[in-house]
């Protein structure tokens, strides 16, 4: 996705091309609560994950478009350790998925 969409962010509008990666990827969230076999939640998966991987690089991009050069670091920084915790945290969905089932945890 990267080879594809790197040279086209430099095109066409990055906030516009993250909101579009924001809602094509909350859209697969939303709709793997209504699945019905492995094979639609794999799609599901697939699809929400290249939307996933779209947003990084284009975040990057407007962080560098938005932000001065002497704060650029501190900018980069945050947004990295933003990644870096939403792991840990993600380990807290095993909770709700045994509190209110999967359906619902999506």
């Amino acid at each position: 996705m990267i080879l594809v969409l790197g040279p086209m962010s430099d095109l066409m509008s990055r906030k516009k091309m993250l909101l579009g990666s924001c809602f094509g990827w909350t859209v697969c969230t939303y709709l793997s609560s209504f699945i019905t076999n492995y094979e639609q939640l794999l799609f599901l998966r697939l699809v929400g994950a290249m939307f996933s991987a779209i947003s990084s690089p284009l975040s990057f991009g407007l962080l560098t478009d938005l932000i001065p050069r002497t704060r650029r670091t501190l900018a980069f920084s945050l947004f990295a350790f933003g990644m870096q915790l939403g792991g840990p945290i993600a380990t807290f969905n095993v909770d709700f998925i045994e509190w209110l089932g999967w359906r619902a945890t999506y």
